[in-house]
């Protein structure tokens, strides 16, 4: 999978549980582009598809525009179907990894 550009593959991640903060939020979504480096983190209440799918469309895709991939674990939220619609609209590649934390460099 080359990486063309800044900003063209993104790495996600999520991270926690931590302690509930005053608004709810207990998770960590990371976001890494490859070509760059250049990463973001943003507080989530949850696991679930819809916290990721929020992020990826008001945080990353609507700032940065449309990536051509997108790699994560297999985590639950990631494989909804949530994501892969709106991976879908933005015409993303998702790609998904095994769970083992050295599979990912980008985000560990």
């Amino acid at each position: 999978m080359p990486i063309l550009d800044t900003f063209s593959r993104w790495h996600i991640d999520l991270i926690g549980p931590f302690k509930e903060t005053k608004l709810g939020h207990k998770y960590i979504l990371i976001v890494v582009c490859a070509f760059s480096k250049w990463t973001e983190a943003f507080p989530v209440r949850s696991e679930t598809a819809a916290d990721i799918a929020e992020v990826l469309h008001k945080e990353i895709f609507s700032r940065y525009g449309s990536c051509s991939s997108l790699v994560s674990d297999r985590g639950q939220g990631f494989m909804s179907k949530l994501v892969a619609a709106v991976t879908k609209i933005y015409n993303v590649k998702h790609y998904f990894h095994k769970f083992l934390p050295s599979t990912d460099k980008f985000c560990r």
